[in-house]
């Protein structure tokens, strides 16, 4: 039950977030109705209390729901400010964060030490930190961390928003669809999730990179660029990685424009998969088909461990590429359109399901009205390389649909641009006009 002083701490930070968005000409969308970013942000306070509705009334066990977990354990890092500060801080940064001493403090945590650790995949204890650091401000509200984390995935999506804005002449509203207003997006980016770091991350990368690549060199530029490789980094570092070949070639083509784009991206994904044949051989420490079956052993031993209800009747993963390839297909397919309507079992997955539906709907849109703009091409293959290669690595690694759905996300707003990107607007309205015109 929320006391007054919760109640009035978190309207009086909700009130700083929109007199913020208001404000500032930064969180200002071209192209779209003068108070969109208020409405958008009113929305997504709106999913993230929903979320947190969902998780409080309907799973019974608090140490369990990913919303609580960094949340919960920050207090006890927040405590050792009052106590040793000198302390805090060395744990808040990392510093000496092996040493035996600061084993006093993490031990009282449920989650610092993780029981089958994901590795290069994700990092709780930035998460915990971030929240211990909160609640210098927040003085334990949880809601009060809602809107911060829900403020920082905004500014993540407005930046991205403005990166891709160029692509999206006449259609900014189907942007702003795919980044603000799906499901997944507003459930997923709205509470104490990695995915609200994340997606600052991504801001930050992408429309640093693209403006260095399309204007000219800015040191402040370069920071902010750098600030987002240190977020996605920390957080979910194996996005930065997919990002890096679409990259590479879309700046190979924008050096040699007068050639097909398709020539680049398909040379970097071959040198992409004699890269990683390579580094294997030197050093199968470095085999990335091994460290994705372990992966996926670590992600079913976890479902086992807190009896997840969504496990997938997947094949396991080996670590040969014949294994790979054999499941790439069902890994695909299970990323981009599962859950089902038969899937799902409760109202995380129904609403998922709801998404999955309206996507493929689009999707055939998408392909019975195919068409691009020739200028558009290497953007579009940017967007699909990316996709692919997120959606290929949740898929093969995440046999548990609850969790799919959100590992998706990051790669979830790309792929309706591409969606919106392949349909042929002119020729459906023609069909739209004259469909009604025959029903008059």
């Amino acid at each position: 039950m929320l006391s007054a002083f919760d109640i009035i701490l978190t309207l009086f930070y909700l009130l700083i977030a929109l007199f913020v968005i208001k404000i500032f000409p930064f969180f200002h969308l071209k192209g779209l109705p003068k108070n969109f970013s208020l409405i958008a942000f009113l929305v997504k306070i709106i999913a993230g209390f929903g979320l947190t509705y969902i998780y409080t009334s309907f799973y019974e066990d608090r140490s369990q729901a990913d919303i609580f977990k960094f949340f919960d354990d920050s207090k006890y890092l927040h405590q050792v400010f009052y106590e040793k500060p000198g302390d805090f801080f060395t744990m808040l940064f990392g510093f000496d964060n092996n040493a035996p001493y600061y084993d006093q403090y993490y031990y009282q945590m449920d989650n610092w030490f993780k029981v089958y650790d994901p590795g290069w995949f994700n990092d709780t204890r930035t998460m915990i930190r971030l929240n211990a650091f909160i609640r210098l401000i927040s003085f334990g509200v949880y809601h009060v961390h809602t809107i911060i984390f829900s403020f920082i995935a905004f500014s993540g999506l407005v930046l991205i928003y403005k990166a891709c804005l160029r692509w999206f002449q006449q259609k900014e509203m189907l942007l702003a669809v795919s980044l603000f207003l799906m499901p997944s997006m507003l459930c997923w980016t709205s509470g104490i999730l990695k995915e609200t770091v994340l997606f600052l991350g991504l801001g930050l990368f992408l429309s640093n990179v693209f403006h260095l690549i399309h204007h000219q060199q800015n040191i402040k530029k370069w920071i902010f660029l750098l600030l987002g490789i240190f977020l996605l980094i920390v957080v979910k570092p194996y996005i930065i990685l997919a990002l890096l070949p679409g990259l590479a070639a879309f700046l190979l083509h924008r050096k040699f424009s007068n050639l097909n784009p398709l020539w680049f991206y398909s040379g970097i994904s071959v040198m992409g998969i004699l890269f990683f044949y390579v580094i294997a051989q030197i050093n199968p420490a470095y085999n990335i088909l091994v460290q994705l079956s372990e992966r996926q052993q670590s992600v079913w031993r976890l479902a086992y461990y807190v009896d997840s209800g969504s496990l997938i009747d997947a094949e396991p993963l080996n670590p040969n590429i014949f294994s790979f390839l054999r499941n790439l297909p069902e890994a695909l397919v299970n990323s981009a359109f599962r859950p089902g309507i038969l899937d799902a079992k409760n109202a995380l997955q129904w609403l998922a399901a709801l998404e999955n539906l309206g996507i493929i709907i689009t999707l055939m849109f998408a392909v019975g009205l195919f068409n691009y703009e020739k200028k558009y091409l290497s953007f579009f293959l940017f967007l699909l390389m990316f996709v692919l290669i997120v959606y290929s690595l949740i898929g093969l690694t995440t046999p548990v649909l609850g969790t799919l759905v959100r590992y998706r996300v990051p790669a979830l707003p790309f792929y309706m641009m591409l969606c919106f990107l392949m349909i042929d607007y002119e020729r459906l309205k023609r069909i739209l006009n004259e469909t009604f015109a025959k029903i008059e």
